[in-house]
């Protein structure tokens, strides 16, 4: 792949799955560190694909939810949504897909069946945003003017909906990630929040610099990890104290490459002036207390 840039991946047996900017999807063997196969269909950029019993599920910028074999890339099935609307990332519980599409609705797919199992409408002009999430039987979403629904998993019936914040909308298809007590989600720019479930209020909120958009989220171990314009931090949740951050380290080659100086210098003024770097990280993935994650300069980063 070169120094391709990559958004978003996740680990399945020893495989990783990779979205890239321009739509392609990589296998990547860990072992031999080789490409096993590539799709070209094109998948929504900040994407992650979702694997149950050996098939891939990942959306499409033509409003198709595809199923492709994880061991060739090849497709076994698609689900439409509507013509030419992208959806959001898909999630899965027990055989069931959640997505959603930009004309305002969520759908829960049956797998096994491949057939719409129910559609909640939230309306044209509430694009989704967010990854739906499923805990305990509940389905959140957040779509672009703040607004958080809970949806029951079986039945798809609203439970309840909360507008969390009236001055700025959610990150752009940033996930929430909820917990048994908290909903964690970014807003603005590069703000993220702990929202308590039953109140629906916030708990605390920890704000961004400048021009920060968070992009990803991920909880494990009491620690949320984020990808910040340009920096994975890591976030007590529980307090929102901020543990630590790390950004990419600046080639010290870039000014031999011509086809670097431009991007490079960019970055320069983008850290200067606003606070925050145009090399972006995927979203992290964390597997054995390890955090992995690409970054546009074309590295794989573990983390400890």
């Amino acid at each position: 792949m070169g120094s391709t840039s990559i958004d978003n991946l996740i680990l399945h047996n020893q495989t990783i799955y990779a979205s890239e900017k321009n739509g392609n999807l990589y296998a990547i063997s860990i072992e031999t560190r080789r490409i096993k196969w590539r799709s070209s269909i094109n998948f929504i950029r900040y994407s992650n694909p979702v694997i149950y019993n050996n098939v891939l599920y990942a959306n499409c910028i033509d409003g198709n939810l595809y199923a492709l074999d994880v061991e060739t890339g090849q497709e076994k099935w698609r689900f439409k949504t509507i013509k030419d609307m992208a959806v959001t990332p898909p999630t899965l519980r027990n055989g069931v897909l959640y997505i959603g599409s930009e004309n305002g609705n969520i759908y829960a797919v049956d797998v096994n069946t491949r057939q719409k199992k129910w559609k909640f409408e939230i309306g044209q002009l509430r694009w989704l945003f967010s990854l739906p999430v499923i805990v305990n039987n509940v389905v959140y979403i957040g779509v672009k003017n703040s607004i958080i629904y809970a949806i029951d998993a079986e039945e798809g019936t609203e439970i309840w909906q909360s507008q969390i914040e009236d001055t700025y909308y959610l990150s752009p298809l940033c996930p929430l990630v909820v917990d048994d007590e908290f909903i964690y989600i970014g807003i603005g720019i590069g703000s993220l929040c702990a929202i308590n479930i039953k109140s629906q209020e916030k708990s605390w909120q920890k704000l961004g610099r400048a021009i920060q958009r968070i992009n990803s989220i991920s909880l494990a171990d009491g620690i949320i990890y984020c990808e910040r314009s340009g920096a994975i931090n890591a976030i007590e949740a529980e307090s929102g104290k901020e543990l630590w951050e790390f950004a990419a380290p600046e080639p010290d080659w870039w000014i031999l490459k011509p086809n670097l100086w431009l991007p490079q210098i960019f970055n320069n003024l983008s850290k200067r002036f606003a606070g925050s770097s145009t090399i972006q990280f995927s979203s992290p993935v964390i597997a054995d207390k390890v955090i992995y994650t690409f970054c546009d300069n074309g590295y794989l980063y573990a983390l400890h």
